[in-house]
C-alpha cells in the first residue's frame, strides 16, 4: 500500500536508452511513479510546442532531443509533486496552473517560499544533482505539466548545452525570487504582500480570472483569513478586483501594481533579464511584459475568459 492507501502498481519495465542527437534518451520515459506516493496519471498526448517558457525557448534540436523523455500529466489541486525529505524522482515542467513550494515553520503550519507557473519548473535539486529538499512541493491551481525523470535530466545536461544553461539560469532566478520574497514578508504589510502576489499569479497563469479562495491566501502568506478578507473586501471596493466566492478577477492591474512594494518589479524584472538573455535580442514578449490583452484575446478566441485550473487550499 502506498502512503495514501492507494494500492501501488509495479514500475514498467525500461528498455535500453538509445542515442539520440548525442543525448542518451530513455525510451519511454514515463516510468516510475509520482514522488506523492498516488498511482501513474495516464499520458494525454505530446504537444507539439510545449507552453513551458523554458521548454519553449531551447533551440529546435534540443526540444527534439527532449522531446521522447517528456511525459505530459495532470496537476489536480491539492497533489504534492514533491515531499520534503523524500527523494525527487522527476522534474515537472509547468505548462498550465500553479504550484507552490512549501517552508514548514512549526508542526502545524507552512508558508509559501515561491511560486512556479508556466515560467519554471519543480525539481530544482536534480537539477543541481541532488534529489532531497526541505520543502514540500504542492498544485494550488489546477493544470498540466511535463514531466522528465532525474536521469535524463542529468543526461541532457550532460549532452545538451542550451539546456543546461536554461536550467542553470532558472535556479538563478529562484534564488532571486526567494530571496526577494523573504526580504517582503519581514519588511512590507500585508496588503503590499497580498498585492504582490496576486500580480505574480496572474503573470504564472496569464489570465486576469483567478479561481484562489481567502482561506488558500491566507495560508500561502502566512496570515488570519480575516486579514486577507479585509484587504480583499478594501480592493473589491475600490475596483480593483471584482470578487465571487473562490474567484478573483483582477479589473485594475495598473492600480494593483501601484498598491505593492518594489519586490514584485524586481522580480519581473528579473525573469524578463532571464528570457531575453535565454531567446536572445529580438525575443517575444514575456509573461512579465504583461501583455495581458494578448492573454484575453486568446482567451476570447477559445471561448472563454477563465482559466481552465482549479483551485485549491494549501494542506
Amino acid at each position: 500500500m502506498t502512503p495514501a492507501g492507494e494500492p501501488s502498481s509495479p514500475a514498467p519495465h525500461r528498455r535500453p536508452s538509445p542515442q539520440r542527437h548525442g543525448f542518451a534518451v530513455s525510451a519511454g520515459c514515463s516510468g516510475g511513479h509520482p514522488e506523492s506516493g498516488r498511482r501513474e496519471v495516464p499520458s494525454m498526448g505530446r504537444p507539439d510546442q510545449p507552453r513551458n517558457r523554458l521548454l519553449s525557448s531551447l533551440p529546435p534540436a534540443e526540444l527534439d532531443a527532449l522531446r521522447p523523455c517528456l511525459e505530459p500529466c495532470s496537476m489536480k489541486p491539492r497533489r504534492v509533486l514533491h515531499h520534503d525529505r523524500a527523494p525527487m524522482e522527476h522534474v515537472y515542467f509547468v505548462e498550465s496552473g500553479l504550484v507552490s513550494v512549501l517552508a514548514q515553520i512549526d508542526e502545524r503550519k507552512a508558508v509559501e517560499v515561491w511560486l512556479i507557473g508556466r515560467e519554471g519548473l519543480s525539481g530544482i535539486p536534480i537539477v543541481l544533482g541532488g534529489s532531497v529538499s526541505p520543502h514540500r512541493r504542492v498544485v494550488q491551481l489546477g493544470g498540466t505539466a511535463l514531466r522528465m525523470a532525474a536521469a535524463d535530466v542529468h543526461a541532457a545536461m550532460r549532452d545538451l548545452p542550451v539546456f543546461s544553461v536554461t536550467m542553470l539560469r532558472y535556479v538563478q532566478l529562484a534564488l532571486a525570487q526567494t530571496s526577494q520574497i523573504g526580504a517582503c514578508n519581514g519588511a512590507h504589510a500585508i496588503r503590499q504582500r497580498l498585492a504582490r502576489w496576486l500580480l505574480t499569479a496572474q503573470d504564472r497563469v496569464g489570465h486576469d480570472v483567478l479561481p484562489l479562495t481567502h482561506d488558500m491566501l491566507a495560508r500561502l502568506l502566512g496570515v488570519r483569513r480575516a486579514t486577507i478578507t479585509e484587504c480583499i473586501a478594501v480592493l473589491d471596493a475600490e475596483r480593483v478586483l471584482s470578487t465571487r466566492r473562490g474567484r478573483l478577477e483582477i479589473l485594475d492591474r495598473e492600480r494593483l501594481e501601484s498598491m505593492s512594494c518594489l519586490c514584485y518589479r524586481i522580480m519581473a524584472n528579473e525573469h524578463d533579464r532571464m528570457m531575453r538573455d535565454l531567446h536572445g535580442i529580438g525575443a517575444p514578449p514575456t509573461i512579465c511584459g504583461h501583455d495581458h490583452a494578448a492573454s484575453r484575446r486568446e482567451a476570447t478566441e477559445t471561448g472563454s475568459n477563465t482559466p481552465t485550473v482549479s483551485a485549491s487550499p494549501a494542506p
